[in-house]
């Protein structure tokens, strides 16, 4: 990229002199100030969702309450969280059986919901939910706690009458995306976001295709295997 960036200049400035000169800098600045970044747009069908383990995990709707009394484990997130609650979104605290915080999960229910850090608007029906925003401390990583919360997650919306959740994962972050597809999520779309530094300054709906790597599609066609040897099981056995 260097390579390439100092070639130009020199070419601009072989054949425009200092104007091409000053020409190669504004677009390389430009370069280093905007970027483009690219969200999958996932959906699942709600479902019963039975786990092969017992469930460790207890769960709290987020208040103002446990909000100010786990700050000290989510000390960066009272104030978002406060704000959150104020604007009538809901979500869980998930802790261990001794009552220590382990994460949360953040949702929408069917309405308009604008994400600030995307610049874009989803629009929810009402049967429809947009989880925007889960968190699992590192001691719990790598563990079955992330796959209970969400189980807790799905059978709290199921009962609230939902059918279909949406959620967002940044295309260069595998283990968010796998963990998705892990859970039965399919890709449904991609938003391009761009940024000026970090702030969202646009968005707009792409064609996702183009920005599934091998390895995400090896990912895509080992769930998909998994799920019709779990359909041939179940046709079998009723």
């Amino acid at each position: 990229m260097a390579n390439m960036s100092t070639d130009y200049v020199k070419e601009k400035l072989r054949k425009f002199g200092w104007r091409g000169l000053f020409a190669a800098a504004y677009r390389l600045a430009l370069e280093r100030l905007y970027r483009k970044d690219h969200y999958f747009l996932f959906s699942k069908a709600t479902e019963t969702f039975k786990l092969s383990k017992p469930t460790t995990l207890l769960a709290a709707p987020i208040s103002e309450e446990n909000t100010i009394l786990f700050a000290p484990t989510f000390p960066y997130r009272r104030r978002i969280f406060l704000d959150r609650l104020s604007r009538g979104l809901h979500g869980f605290f998930y802790m261990r059986e001794d009552g220590s915080p382990m994460g949360y999960h953040w949702y929408v229910l069917g309405r308009d919901y604008f994400e600030k850090s995307y610049r874009w608007t989803f629009h929810l029906q009402k049967a429809e939910a947009y989880l925007f925003d889960g968190y699992l401390i590192p001691a719990g990583r790598g563990s079955s706690f992330a796959v209970q919360a969400f189980a807790h997650t799905q059978s709290a919306l199921r009962r609230l009458g939902v059918e279909k959740m949406f959620s967002v994962s940044d295309k260069n972050n595998s283990a968010s995306w796998r963990f998705q597809l892990h859970l039965g999520f399919e890709i449904g779309g991609c938003l391009e976001v761009t940024r000026l530094l970090t702030r969202a300054v646009s968005a707009r709906t792409v064609e996702h295709r183009q920005f599934i790597s091998a390895e995400m599609r090896a990912t895509i066609d080992r769930h998909a295997r998994r799920a019709i040897v779990a359909d041939g099981l179940l046709a079998e056995r009723y």
